[in-house]
């Protein structure tokens, strides 16, 4: 009879579970609605709780969950359109689950004077936040390493300028060990009439202790305070 042998199962790394955003909105047709376009890819465990709900729901549920997914990123406006790509178990841990919506951005759009406000930031979706009162006694612990990606890209109509670029920064790091374990980080490039922003987040440790909490929970607040960018649109 052979003796078995213990073995501690590895965590999987941070690109396991990769959620990527890619979004391009687009102002060239109506400045006021402008058309949003985003392509969202989960994979790893993100994917899993999206991949097995086809096979356990009737067809127009499934339809309803995908349409309530797409509200986290459209204002709660209901899409235009909504596909879906590799849904169902049989695509589990082998492609990522695509999740293609359109829909206008006039809820995303306020006026003050001759000045037009676009909610950018909520093109991401809601962001936790730790801007928490009470003092943190117990360390952090996630359920597993995660990495976000996100590219948006802002087609400008001509005539117009955008006041507030620098609000894309960020620089925010967790370092344990002399090892980057969580980041945030943010910028962008002009090019033409088309404004880049692309960000990065990722969380390399399942735990955090406390002595890097106060840098851990910048990052976490730095993709909130994201969330919460408004660009100011000005005619030049």
């Amino acid at each position: 009879m052979g003796i078995g042998e213990l073995e501690l199962i590895k965590f999987p790394e941070d690109k396991v579970t990769h959620d990527s955003l890619d979004i391009v909105v687009d102002f060239t047709k109506d400045i006021n609605n402008p058309a949003i376009r985003t392509i969202n890819k989960y994979s790893g465990y993100s994917a899993a709780n999206y991949q097995y709900i086809k096979e356990v729901v009737s067809a127009d549920r499934y339809k309803e969950i995908l349409k309530d997914l797409c509200k986290r990123y459209t204002n709660k406006i209901e899409p235009k359109t909504v596909k879906a790509l590799n849904d169902g178990f049989i695509y589990a841990s082998k492609r990522p689950f695509v999740l293609d919506v359109q829909f206008d951005g006039s809820s995303l759009i306020q006026r003050a004077g001759d000045k037009i406000l676009f909610k950018v930031g909520e093109t991401i979706g809601e962001q936790v936040e730790l801007y928490q009162e009470d003092k943190r006694i117990l360390p952090v612990e996630i359920y597993y390493p995660h990495l976000y990606t996100r590219r948006i890209k802002l087609i400008m109509p001509k005539g117009y300028s955008v006041e507030n670029l620098d609000k894309f920064n960020f620089n925010k790091v967790t370092i344990l060990e002399n090892k980057k374990v969580a980041l945030f980080e943010s910028s962008y490039q002009v090019n033409g009439n088309e404004i880049t922003v692309n960000n990065n987040e990722f969380y390399y440790n399942i735990k955090y202790p406390m002595e890097v909490f106060e840098s851990y929970k910048e990052v976490v607040n730095a993709a909130a305070d994201f969330n919460k960018i408004t660009l100011v649109l000005t005619k030049k």
